[in-house]
């Protein structure tokens, strides 16, 4: 019998957010038993006033272009002052729904990693993401989310490496591995084709405030995590 013949609801497709703690808690119970992992993170948006996500948005908004000059190339130049602009113009509550799927998506990288190299190290061969977006075309939060991903998740991890099992084997995972020094130079290279002139960049240690499109204000979203591990 199928889990969703015993709910009130049962259209063929059934929305997460109209799921009770109850049903919520079954169908993580079914997923255990095919080993797999279950993780997600929340937010009671009553502790969260709109002035304090307003205040966050903004400065998150604000940081994604902080670092774009007119030396940089001008396409570059108008994509990022587009981007924050659609961050500063998205609804609260898109914007902290994308804020948790970006914080989900990097605490998944640590703890899947951590799973699959105990039992499967063979599947950290093959990473792949699939999104359940909304309708036939991406939203716009969904297309943000996609685009931020990437650099803040580089950021996060050049802040806080993935932990990693001594014992374990990352043999299949060396695909996604690169040495730290040949990760700068390439980014530096890059940074160098991005611009209309040579960056000029007094002190080279300040590289890395480049590489990233967003560096991170201090978030005052109070987040809970649960990973249930078989």
């Amino acid at each position: 019998m199928r889990l969703r013949d015993s709910w009130p609801a049962q259209q063929i497709e059934i929305k997460g957010s109209s799921l009770d703690e109850k049903q919520a808690s079954q169908i993580i119970e079914l997923l255990a038993s095919f080993d797999v992992v279950v993780d997600f993170v929340a937010v009671d948006v009553a502790l969260h006033t709109k002035d304090v996500v307003d205040d966050f948005k903004a400065r998150q908004a604000a940081a994604i272009a902080a670092h774009v000059t007119r030396e940089h190339h001008p396409e570059m130049v108008f994509q990022m002052a587009q981007l924050e602009r659609t961050v500063q113009n998205m609804p609260n509550q898109l914007f902290v729904r994308s804020e948790l799927t970006l914080k989900l998506i990097v605490d998944v990288l640590q703890v899947a990693t951590l799973y699959f190299v105990q039992r499967k190290p063979e599947e950290l061969g093959d990473i792949a993401w699939v999104v359940d977006r909304k309708g036939h075309t991406l939203t716009e939060m969904e297309e943000t989310s996609s685009t931020l991903i990437l650099p803040m998740s580089e950021n996060h991890f050049m802040r806080k490496p993935l932990i990693s099992l001594k014992e374990g084997d990352y043999s299949h995972f060396a695909r996604y591995e690169t040495d730290p020094a040949v990760f700068m130079a390439n980014c530096w290279t890059a940074l160098k084709l991005l611009s209309q002139d040579t960056l000029r960049i007094n002190d080279r240690s300040r590289a890395a405030d480049h590489i990233s499109i967003s560096i991170r204000s201090s978030n005052p979203l109070k987040v809970s995590s649960h990973v249930p591990i078989r």
